[in-house]
């Protein structure tokens, strides 16, 4: 389905509500720009509504390039008609690459946008320093050493993640005033863009901060009902770096906001599973001490479900006080042996019904997508399927809880959030056509994204 797969698409993209990927979603636009630029034209204003404003100058060099250079100048042109009047503007400017940087790529960049626009480089440079003024771009005023200008509250989520100890050095203490407000419940600090793993990432490296305490408690609730969930972190041998933050990351973030007998639980995944109860003072002596639980560096899905049924039946669980859902963040190296054809579900399932217990849905998150060692198929019901690190994926997943894989991609991707993608009438057919006659060996196609990838993010 063409139309879905363009949905799909954005929702790739999709900063707030999506996976918020940039480099597969600027690989894939550029494909489809040089393929069916027509539908990326038509859904020009999609790419910074869902993404970034950058993300529209992989178009260049492209059949869409002529109609991006149109739209970016007609939105610098508003917005300067907007600022002259004091009213809000986008955040085009910001993303508008400079001429007076350090990276010859985003110079010859700037200077080609400036002559696509009929601009002098005097003339393009200026534009961008009076919009950015008015936006009050943060770079800007760092740069311009005024830092007493600087309203931290206005201060966007990841700006103020990457730039917190520079405030500290050079505006130290209005900047601890502000965060003494933010304890207090005075002031706001923003977090609507970062993730867990954002955060205890840093903290894994010893970057600890009233900063990332404070952005913590600020991150969005995805959760919403009465959902007891139980979240079941992989932390074996085959996870490292950016998965080992997002397992742990997501399970504290879930474990705190569960409801219920299961809020501030987790599970390790080992040759013994265990619970793990989330306690600490702070962020930080939560993480500590949730990577000093016994972990073993295997996973073990079988065992794990048998020590969940196992403590419900020792203990008289009630069939409501049951996780609605396990969630398996994983990379997805899962023992082999164990799940031969998907005998493993049908097995766990009759063991849960011989104690009048209903098998939970089954969530599996693959963060680090290596190998495809566990898989099921589309139209499995009670098992769900989700990758990447994005946690407002979790809200797809809870609205899809007991549907087929295939039937929750569909309600999430036809929501009203999406229905401001389109394509032109009667595109599908030719988009069927367009790729049976490709012709492109695999080899081709690999060389060909390969090719891109290299060009576009070196």
């Amino acid at each position: 389905d063409s139309f879905l797969a363009t949905k799909l698409l954005f929702f790739l993209s999709d900063i707030r509500e999506g996976l918020g990927e940039r480099r597969t979603f600027r690989v894939a636009l550029r494909w489809l720009a040089e393929h069916f630029p027509e539908v990326v034209e038509m859904n020009l204003t999609n790419i910074p509504h869902f993404n970034r404003w950058d993300s529209l100058f992989v178009l260049r060099g492209t059949p869409c390039e002529k109609a991006m250079v149109a739209f970016v100048e007609k939105q610098l042109r508003q917005d300067i008609q907007d600022a002259r009047m004091d009213k809000p503007i986008s955040l085009l400017a910001k993303w508008m690459p400079s001429i007076n940087t350090s990276s010859a790529e985003t110079c010859e960049l700037a200077r080609w946008f400036a002559a696509q626009m009929h601009l002098t480089t005097r003339e393009y440079r200026h534009i961008l320093a009076y919009l950015r003024d008015k936006l009050r771009v943060v770079e800007v005023i760092m740069s311009n050493q005024s830092w007493d200008e600087i309203k931290y509250d206005s201060v966007p989520s990841r700006a103020m993640l990457i730039y917190r100890r520079a405030f500290g050095r050079h505006d130290g203490e209005r900047f601890g005033e502000f965060l003494a407000d933010v304890k207090f419940g005075k002031k706001t600090i923003k977090a609507g863009t970062l993730f867990p793993y954002d955060i205890v990432e840093k903290l894994m490296y010893g970057e600890e901060s009233d900063v990332l305490e404070e952005q913590w408690k600020a991150l969005p609730n995805y959760i919403e009902g009465d959902n007891n969930i139980l979240v079941m972190a992989d932390v074996s041998g085959s996870m490292s770096g950016r998965p080992i933050a997002t397992s742990v990351g997501l399970a504290l973030y879930f474990a705190e906001r569960n409801q219920g007998a299961y809020h501030n639980l987790f599970m390790t995944f080992s040759r013994d599973p265990q619970f793990v109860k989330v306690h600490g003072n702070s962020l930080a002596d939560k993480m500590y001490n949730a990577m000093r639980a016994d972990w073993e560096m295997n996973t073990d899905l079988n065992r794990a479900f048998d020590k969940i049924l196992s403590v419900a039946v020792e203990n008289h669980v009630p069939v409501d006080q049951l996780p609605k859902a396990l969630i398996v963040i994983s990379d997805m190296e899962i023992d082999a042996a164990q799940c031969g054809n998907w005998d493993f579900l049908t097995l766990q399932k009759n063991k849960f019904a011989r104690y009048g217990y209903a098998l939970p849905n089954i969530i599996f998150w693959n963060v680090q997508s290596r190998q495809d060692t566990f898989l099921v198929d589309g139209n499995r019901p009670g098992v769900q399927l989700a990758s990447g690190q994005s946690a407002s994926t979790f809200k797809h997943i809870l609205n899809g809880i007991d549907m087929t894989p295939f039937t929750a991609m569909i309600e999430c991707l036809t929501s009203e959030r999406y229905e401001r993608v389109v394509v032109p009438d009667g595109w599908g057919n030719a988009f069927a056509a367009k790729m049976k006659n490709t012709g492109s060996s695999l080899a081709e196609n690999r060389a060909i994204r390969k090719a891109t990838i290299d060009r576009l993010f070196q």
